[in-house]
Parts: C-alpha cells; sequence; structure tokens
C-alpha cells in the first residue's frame, strides 16, 4: 500500500519501493519512467481481505 498522491505532496522518492515496483513490473510497461514517493507498507495479498 502506498499513497497515490506521494509526488503531488512532494513526498521524497521511495528507492526501495521504486525498486520492488520494477521488480514486480518491468520498466517497459511505463513510460515515461515512473517512480514511488513516500511510505510504503508491503503485505501479502491475503492480508488486504
Amino acid at each position: 500500500m502506498f499513497d497515490d498522491e506521494g509526488k503531488d505532496r512532494r513526498r521524497p522518492i521511495n528507492p526501495l519501493a521504486t525498486a520492488a515496483w520494477y521488480e514486480t513490473y518491468p520498466l517497459e510497461h511505463y513510460a515515461p519512467v515512473d517512480v514511488v514517493a513516500g511510505p510504503v507498507l508491503l503485505m501479502k495479498s491475503q492480508m488486504m481481505r
């Protein structure tokens, strides 16, 4: 989970979350290159139910 308005709110780029995102969804799916900004919570999908 992340704040989808993180960039609009001028949160700092989160390099670890951005790297994890790129591992899951390759860069060729995004143009231009995008980043994750602000805090992120990683959890297993079963926990979101």
